[in-house]
Order: C-alpha cells, then structure tokens, then sequence
C-alpha cells in the first residue's frame, strides 16, 4: 500500500505568515475558553485553531491508495448515520463543520497522470491548474460561481526553478473568489513578485546585498544558499518588516525556523517579537518534534512518529492544556482521533475509524463512531481509475 496522489496544499509565503501570527494568541484563546466551558465559542475557536495548526494533519485525510493504481479522480460524499432495527444505515447528507475535528476535502479532486492535481469541482466554483513539462505549476485559472468569468493566477520562475512572479487577472470587474480554503475580496487580486538572491563563490557580497535591501508590499525577497535551500526571507506587511530564517542539518532537513517581526515605533525603538520553531529527528528519523516558542516562550509542542516504512503512524499536537493524538494504522489511514485536557486529565472526544475497501485494496466507506462507541458519520469516497 502506498499514498495516493497527495491532497495538496498550496501555500504562499503570505499564508504562511499569516498563519505564523495567528498561531500563539489563537491557541491561548482556545484553552481559556476551554477552561471557561464556553462551548459555542469554543467550537468555533476550535475550527479556526485546526485549520491554522494542524495542516500538515489535514492534507493526509483518506490519502492511502496503492501506487499501481493510477487515480483520476476523488470525490467525498458526508453522511448522519441512523440505526434501525440495531443496523447502521445511511441518513441525510452531512457537511462536517462545528468544530468537528477531522476534514475532508469538500471538493472533487482530479490528477494527472504525475499525480498532480489538475482540477477542483466546488459546488460554488471550479478551478483548472496546468503545469509545464518538468512540473511545476505555470497556470491556475478559477470559474466563481461556476460561470464562464474567470480568474487566471499566472506563474513565472527563475533559472533556478524558484518562482519568480504570479500575476493576476479577471475577465470582470469585482470577481471574489475562494482559494486554499478561504475566501477573498476581488481587492486581493494584486500581483506578486519574487526577487531571488543566491550565494556562490562568484558573489561573495550577496549576504550584505540582501541584508541592506529595505523591503516594498508585494515582494518577496529570498536569500538561498548554494544548495538552493532558502535560509532567508523577508516581507513588508504596512509598516511591518518580517524576517524569517531556515537553518537545515547536513540531511537538508529543517531544524530552525526563526520568525522576526519589526514595528516603527514613533516614540522609540521599534517593536520587535518573534516566534521561533525548534524541528529534532530522533529514533533514526522515526519521530519528528516540533517545539514552538513565542518571544522565548514555550508555548506548543508536535511529535510525528513513523514506522520503519517511514509511514507516519501517530501525530501529536500539545499546547500547555490541550492535547490532539491521530493515529493511524501501517497503511497510514487515520484509526483514532483523542482531544483532551491535560491538566484535568479529562478526554472530551475520542474518535475510533473503520474502514472498507475495494478490490484494489483503496478505502472506499469510512464510518465514525464516538466516544461511547456509537456510530456517528459516514463518508463514502468515490475513486475513479485511468
């Protein structure tokens, strides 16, 4: 058993600053409505602090399918199950919000024969990405509404295969539109661009170089070492500078993720915060820990351990009361969902998940039950082959 073509993600560096911002005030608000039992807010707390810190989590969801099968499509269909004469059958159709803590992809999903994804079919909007002959992605074009108007995201890079730029544009005025899961105001469709610096031996001076630049909106400016592994970043966001810094191990794998954020102060020195990310490979690589620290504080933790077929196998995200476990069997198919409250020592959900299988071996009906063990969801996952 293998993955199947990956839920993938896209991110751009302005998602994931943002996301870097959310993160600390957004867990502290989560465990102080927690402990305060204000469980409307806290649900709708609880969503947005899932979406913003468990991405890594949500992109494997239903992700395990066998390498031989060359998937075409994905769809999902969300089910209330119902029991009747002590039989589980299929009830209404069900969009699993409110806080619930495992998600889904809502859209049908289609790839190409690199495993790729090509296309998203929304019930509000329909996307296309085309990608060039060594795969990167060259065009993105979005259909709101699910009309002829559309909005093209074209993608430009370097001779390094960085990107360089994104351009956008509407064939209509005051086009919204969704994208990576949120919604955004036709005032968004601003271009981006990309100034890529590189050390080598040729250009000795580029660390001073990039260091003296003083950043302008809409760029992104990016220092890369010589590996073509970047280590440096830096933006403006108002009157903000953020900074960020990567520092790798001899393995190219990230150990540092250092985040500085600058503020003019017009009384005085500037505002500076940071947030800082600590990544450990212990147990010969079989258990990735993550610690995260805002302005020098600890404040959450992440633990991804793997089998030895490197299949991750549990995930674990710890703030200082709050505690998140998925665990998944040998396939790498999520089995277990536990959220609890450490310092009460009191489980609040726990999620058990069954599966059945076509004849290729992929799941095709996945059922949750609840903490008492009674059958909650149904989600059936519809597969289409080349």
């Amino acid at each position: 058993m293998c993955k199947l073509p990956p839920q993938r993600i896209f991110f751009s560096p302005n998602d994931l600053n943002i996301y870097a911002e959310l993160q600390p005030w957004i867990s502290k608000f989560l465990e102080w409505f927690y402990q305060l039992n204000i469980m409307k807010i806290y649900n709708i707390i609880f969503t947005i602090y899932f979406l913003f810190t468990s991405l890594e989590v949500q992109a494997q969801f239903g992700s395990v399918v066998n390498k031989s099968d060359s998937i075409k499509s994905l769809d999902y269909r969300f089910y209330k199950i119902e029991t009747k004469n002590n039989k589980i059958v299929k009830g209404k159709p069900k969009i699993l919000f409110e806080g619930y803590p495992i998600l889904y992809p809502t859209s049908k999903l289609f790839f190409n024969k690199n495993e790729e994804l090509i296309k998203e079919e929304k019930s509000h909007q329909k996307d296309t990405t085309y990608y060039n002959s060594v795969n990167q992605k060259i065009k993105m074009v979005l259909y709101p509404d699910g009309g002829n108007d559309s909005i093209t995201f074209n993608y430009s890079y370097d001779s390094h295969g960085n990107i360089e730029t994104i351009r956008k544009k509407a064939s209509a005025p005051k086009m919204d539109f969704s994208l990576k899961g949120n919604y955004y105001s036709y005032t968004a469709l601003i271009d981006e661009f990309y100034k890529n610096y590189y050390l080598s031996k040729d250009n000795p001076n580029v660390v001073n170089q990039f260091e003296a630049i003083t950043p302008i909106e809409n760029y992104t400016y990016r220092l890369y070492n010589d590996q073509n592994e970047l280590i440096e970043q830096k933006n403006l966001y108002g009157s903000r500078i953020r900074t960020i810094k990567y520092e790798y191990n001899t393995e190219k794998k990230i150990i540092k993720i250092l985040k500085i954020d600058k503020t003019p102060n017009p009384k005085g020195k500037p505002f500076i915060s940071t947030e800082t990310e600590q990544h450990k490979y212990l147990k010969d690589g079989l258990l990735h820990e993550i610690k995260y620290f805002s302005n020098g504080k600890f404040w959450r933790e992440e633990q991804v351990i793997y089998n030895s077929k490197g299949i991750r196998v549990k995930y674990i995200d710890k703030g200082k009361v709050l505690k998140n476990t998925y665990i998944y069997n040998s396939n790498g198919e999520l089995v277990q969902y536990i959220f609890e409250n450490t310092k009460r020592n009191k489980i609040k959900r726990n999620i058990t998940l069954e599966y059945t299988y076509n004849d290729k071996g992929n799941w095709i009906t996945c059922i949750h039950f609840d903490k008492k063990n009674k059958p909650k969801y149904l989600i059936e996952r519809i597969i289409e082959y080349y």
